[in-house]
């Protein structure tokens, strides 16, 4: 049968007490009376006093810890305040966006989007305990392939003001988007989790090219959605999917097939699903602003890479056609 913890704490007291009374009986010399309460009622005051003594004593120790440990926190955080704050990644990104052309601006774009997060090797795999009862989470990355920070001073060189693909020229804040040239190069996405074993976490629906450097993971919950947001139109705009299908020639479908048959690929072991994953990227337009972004070309050839998969595409008035599908050289970092 448990005791209440009133009881054992009274108990405790009372063991602590006499404890006391005997050491200082031993330690002062101090008969106790075998009649007469006078005597009982001295050595109960001075061990009282003896009690009150000591407490007295270790709120004054708890205090200066207290105290010291505080001053230490503002030294550490006026330290960082100048020097800046320093952070190691949990892990990275293996991803089916193997360069920054044809990564997604936001994760739900690609929905088809595969990849993986595995873990450094200081981090435990307990860590991962009950993470895959969830759908959904937040991963918190580096920018790590952005070409604005300056190397020899670890710090950014950003403006503050950029304009939106959306805005068509028409600049806003940078705070007010999701531009990776931030004063840190720190991003935020939700992703879907698909498996979570040893080191590993499966997702997919997400926009983070190979290799990002993982700060963080947070999964995702009812709390965090906000039903009554707000956004500008130029953020609700579906302007990022051109009224263009996007078809394969033959020849490429017929290469595309022979890889996954071959097993050649990172993350896809289905014809049907790494080609709507490159339907889904293609049709965001992935061209930039210099190379014709909205408008058709007819003459001119693009190529990107998703998986172990070169992809060469037209974009034509009428759809995107990908004219060739071949596999792509291995890297460092696969």
């Amino acid at each position: 049968m448990l005791l209440p913890s009133s009881v054992v704490s009274s108990a405790l007291c009372v063991v602590a007490g006499v404890a006391l009374g005997w050491q200082l009986a031993s330690a002062s010399q101090i008969n106790w009376p075998r009649n007469g309460d006078g005597g009982k009622d001295k050595v109960i005051a001075e061990l009282q006093r003896e009690v009150e003594k000591q407490k007295k004593l270790r709120a004054q120790e708890r205090s200066g810890r207290t105290n010291a440990e505080r001053e230490a926190r503002e030294a550490v955080q006026r330290q960082q305040e100048a020097e800046g704050y320093h952070f190691h990644s949990i892990g990275h990104v293996q991803s089916c966006f193997a360069e920054r052309r044809g990564t997604p601006r936001q994760s739900a774009l690609v929905p088809d989007a595969r990849g993986r997060i595995k873990l450094r090797p200081h981090i435990p795999p307990a860590s991962l305990e009950c993470l895959e009862q969830f759908s959904h989470m937040w991963v918190v990355f580096v920018f790590h392939e952005n070409t604005n920070v300056v190397k020899q001073t670890g710090k950014s060189k950003f403006a503050a003001k950029i304009a939106p693909p959306r805005l068509g020229g028409q600049k806003v804040g940078l705070f007010s988007t999701r531009t990776p040239h931030r004063p840190n190069s720190i991003g935020l996405t939700v992703v879907k989790i698909e498996a979570v074993y040893g080191k590993y976490i499966e997702i997919s629906g997400h926009d983070l090219v190979n290799g990002t450097p993982v700060l963080d993971v947070k999964p995702y919950v009812p709390m965090d959605m906000v039903p009554a947001h707000v956004c500008p139109h130029w953020v609700t705009d579906p302007s990022d999917a051109l009224p263009r299908p996007v078809e394969f020639q033959e020849s490429a479908q017929l290469a595309l097939r022979d890889m996954v048959e071959r097993g050649q690929l990172r993350f896809y072991t289905a014809l049907a699903d790494i080609t709507a994953a490159i339907k889904q990227m293609l049709v965001l337009d992935i061209r930039s602003v210099h190379q014709g972004r909205g408008r058709a070309d007819e003459e001119q050839i693009f190529m990107c890479r998703f998986d172990n998969v070169e992809i060469e595409f037209q974009t034509l008035e009428d759809k995107i056609l990908v004219v060739s599908c071949r596999r792509a050289p291995s890297t460092s970092s696969e």
